[in-house]
């Protein structure tokens, strides 16, 4: 019976050994205004390692890192998934980089360049701070079952332009 269920173990290793992953950063905004809060997402998909973090130098930490993790079999593919979330609060105007963050795993080291995020001065019109969700940012690492970079892209969500009838 032993020798059933630890095979059964070491079959579930070597599907998620073989499955494709994905390890994202996701900024709730690159441009914000001076006294509102970004949320910062990492996202890790069937990759097993060790995330480090950059140094948060000079942004202030409301919430985080609130974590998260699933994971699942269905018809005999297994995944998992685990969510790293902090809020931060940027109250000074001017050009912040949010340091290096890296998946270190057995064989790689997968690694997220520095980000800039544009804070603005306030405007005065708020009385209330608030999560900026207006210019979304985010890099996505893919890799194969080996653990190669197969794909590695960045987007930004430009907030649509409204025309107004004249």
């Amino acid at each position: 019976m032993k020798k059933i269920h630890l095979l059964f173990i070491l079959t579930l290793l070597a599907f998620v050994a073989k499955a494709q992953g994905k390890f994202s950063c996701t900024l709730s905004s690159d441009s914000i205004e001076a006294g509102n809060y970004i949320r910062l997402t990492y996202l890790i998909e069937n990759i097993d390692g060790e995330l480090e973090t950059p140094d948060f130098q000079g942004i202030k930490i409301v919430s985080g890192p609130n974590t998260s993790s699933q994971m699942s079999i269905m018809n005999g593919k297994m995944s998992s998934r685990k969510k790293y979330e902090y809020i931060l609060f940027l109250d000074e105007p001017g050009d912040i980089y949010l340091g290096t963050a890296a998946l270190i795993t057995k064989n790689k080291t997968f690694e997220i360049e520095p980000v800039k995020i544009i804070v603005n001065p306030s405007s005065g019109n708020s009385d209330r701070a608030q999560v900026d969700q207006s210019r979304s940012w985010t890099k996505i690492i893919e890799t194969d079952g080996e653990g190669n970079t197969i794909q590695s892209e960045e987007t930004t969500n430009k907030p649509k332009r409204v025309l107004k009838r004249i």
